[in-house]
């Protein structure tokens, strides 16, 4: 077994023990809900690693100044945000993310920093919500689309050190 489907069974096999159905897409990528907010994690084979990220909000930034200061101040050294970064789409949607080396990693492990990860974006999304009183939720049909991740681009690119 590669470590990609190793990897992968641990992703399922924690998405049994947190209740939610998983099952990885034509790239071996994983979307699912988890406390109302989509989530996905990408299985980057050729980099050894994983990108989680979560839509915090459906809707841009853009028009709330308090709410990017607040994802901002959420953000700042990754004390409150456990090290996980954030960022804004092309179209303004804030992001919660976090890269996730292979190296070392066992099935605890990324339980805990699955469990851990979905914390940490319920709790983004909480305070951008308070922060904007007109943020509204996110409908269920609305949650997990095809690819919502695919506006990135590529992620094996990506500089690591």
């Amino acid at each position: 077994m590669s470590r990609a489907q190793e990897i992968a069974q641990w992703v399922l096999s924690w998405g049994g023990q947190a209740g939610i159905a998983l099952a990885p897409d034509a790239n071996g990528h994983f979307s699912f809900v988890a406390e109302g907010l989509p989530i996905r994690v990408s299985m980057e084979t050729e980099i050894a690693s994983s990108v989680v990220a979560a839509l915090l909000q459906e809707k841009s930034l853009a028009a709330s100044p308090q709410a990017m200061r607040t994802l901002l101040e959420f953000a700042h050294l990754g004390v409150v945000s456990q090290r996980c970064g954030v960022s804004l789409s092309e179209d303004g949607r804030p992001v919660l993310w976090l890269w996730l080396d292979w190296a070392g990693l066992d099935a605890a492990g990324l339980a805990n920093t699955l469990n851990g990860f979905v914390a940490v974006a319920t709790a983004a999304h909480q305070q951008l919500a308070d922060a904007d009183h007109t943020s509204g939720g996110l409908k269920p049909e609305e949650l997990v689309k095809d690819d919502w991740m695919s506006e990135f681009g590529p992620l094996s690119g990506a500089l690591r050190v």
